[in-house]
């Protein structure tokens, strides 16, 4: 337990410094940052499904999920027309490959590697969306996004540690003991429990007592957000099991102790960034003063 509370304890410094960064002095920190993340992610997959020896198909996936990082920071008039055009390049890439290997890669493989730069992509990209692309925010940095993006990580880190530490001293119902045996119903609940108040504890006083925000936050859209996002933070967890059991694999990695890789830490993070993108966009959170 203590490698696991150090190793988070690291990652949460670095990526403090990167937001810090990324508000005062360098606005396109965040995305090299999450480009890179998103690529760690990508190759975990690729070796955990086996498309690591597969060089068209991994440099092709890499090229599309690093630059899609990059597409949110772009114009209006741009962003959309660079997104569609990537989507098809890449796609058209994939069947490219597949016709020149045609005797190794069957369509069914092709569909895999696209639905897992799917699965990484889209869902980073959904947070830059959010950081880029904020109505509410005005001039170089902006704090309104960069405040949702950090509330993607917040819903998805509470309810899993919550759900760790419950389970751990407390679990006793498995929860889905075939596809991961150390989920309990107790540290399901308790991960909720844990995500509900702590999101709301730092709404508070960051807007009240504190007042290190120039906004104020829409409660009930935010109670709304994060219930759903608790729930899907679970699923999230459950499906990367899933991918795990079936290539037989512990981990995705081992670059953080106690944590295992990257895709082991962002699991949730994939499923929850598009939900609260979407119900942001019709239950804003954030309330301009």
């Amino acid at each position: 337990m203590k490698t696991r509370i150090l190793s988070a304890a690291v990652g949460i410094i670095v990526a403090v410094v990167i937001l810090t960064l990324n508000v005062t002095r360098f606005p396109w920190l965040l995305n090299i940052a999450v480009a890179v993340v998103a690529c760690m992610a990508l190759y975990e997959l690729l070796v955990a499904t086996k498309f690591i020896d597969n060089a068209a198909i991994v440099i092709t996936s890499f090229a599309a999920t690093a630059f899609i990082q990059f597409i949110p920071a772009f114009p209006e008039d741009i962003w959309i027309r660079l997104f569609s055009a990537c989507g098809v390049v890449y796609f058209i890439a994939l069947f490219c490959i597949m016709l020149c290997s045609h005797k190794k890669l069957h369509v069914e493989r092709l569909g895999l590697a696209f639905m897992a730069t799917a699965l990484i992509a889209l869902p980073f990209f959904s947070m830059l969306y959010m950081y880029w692309k904020n109505p509410y925010d005005k001039g170089e940095f902006h704090y309104i996004g960069q405040a949702l993006v950090i509330l993607c990580f917040l819903l998805s880190w509470f309810t899993d540690a919550g759900a760790y530490f419950v389970g751990t001293f407390c679990g006793k119902h498995k929860l889905a003991p075939e596809i991961s045996p150390k989920k309990t119903v107790e540290g399901m609940i308790g991960g909720f429990v844990c995500c509900v108040g702590l999101v709301a504890l730092v709404g508070y006083l960051f807007t009240g007592p504190l007042e290190l925000v120039s906004f104020d936050i829409n409660w009930l859209n935010l109670l709304l957000v994060t219930v759903v996002s608790s729930v899907i933070s679970v699923i999230g967890d459950l499906s990367f099991s899933i991918i795990k059991r079936a290539f037989d694999i512990k981990d995705f990695g081992k670059i953080m102790p106690g944590h295992g890789g990257v895709l082991d830490r962002f699991d949730s993070v994939i499923f929850v960034s598009p939900v609260v993108c979407i119900m942001n966009m019709f239950l804003p959170i954030i309330i301009v003063k």
